[in-house]
């Protein structure tokens, strides 16, 4: 080769491995933009956009979809009792075992301080098993900080979309929360899906 063609391929090369840090840097800011800082999964904002989208498409695909509310119960006393830094430590843990127990494409978001909201394509009796199961675990589970062993509970609201209903994603959501206010009311550590 002469000596042109390879100071060609090598700013070719060089053009080619620019492009690839760029991209790659695009691709970690979008991740940054999308994710919440502490727990690790979507923020409300991404998520939220997330949440409307499979809504869309439930509803394109003649499928119901439900929302699920989560809040830790008296978590405000978890930061009291053990200060922020445990209680953020057992919000990264909860967040981390829901999403565990959730399926790869479920959205599942925090919505706000100790609140974090799912959205699930799926059938009745799945959506309510779903949400006892990660209730249950989470009741079992203790929470190990700085030599302390801390307990916590959820207490879970659901609601309910079907194909034809004319409900928007907020409604929805409003509904969930009404469910977790009654399911908190109702002595919490609960499921009670809005009817």
């Amino acid at each position: 080769m002469k000596q042109d063609d390879i100071n060609f391929f090598k700013r070719l090369i060089y053009q080619y491995n620019l492009a690839l840090d760029r991209s790659s840097a695009y691709e970690h800011m979008q991740k940054i933009a999308a994710l919440d800082e502490l727990t690790g999964i979507y923020n409300r904002r991404f998520g939220m956009q997330r949440l409307a989208e499979d809504y869309s498409r439930a509803k394109r695909s003649g499928n119901a979809f439900y929302v699920i509310m989560f809040d830790i119960d008296h978590f405000k006393k978890i930061n009291d009792t053990f200060g922020h830094q445990a209680g953020d430590y057992v919000l990264y843990q909860i967040a981390k075992t829901i999403k565990s127990l959730l399926r790869i494409e479920d959205v599942f978001l925090r919505y706000g301080g100790e609140e974090f909201v799912a959205g699930l394509i799926c059938k009745f009796e799945n959506v309510i098993e779903k949400a006892e199961t990660i209730r249950k675990e989470i009741e079992k589970l203790t929470f190990l900080f700085n030599d302390f062993e801390i307990k916590a509970t959820v207490s879970i609201g659901i609601s309910k979309s079907q194909p034809s209903d004319l409900l928007t994603i907020e409604s929805l959501i409003k509904e969930a929360d009404e469910a977790l206010y009654i399911a908190k009311n109702s002595g919490r550590n609960k499921v009670f899906i809005k009817q």
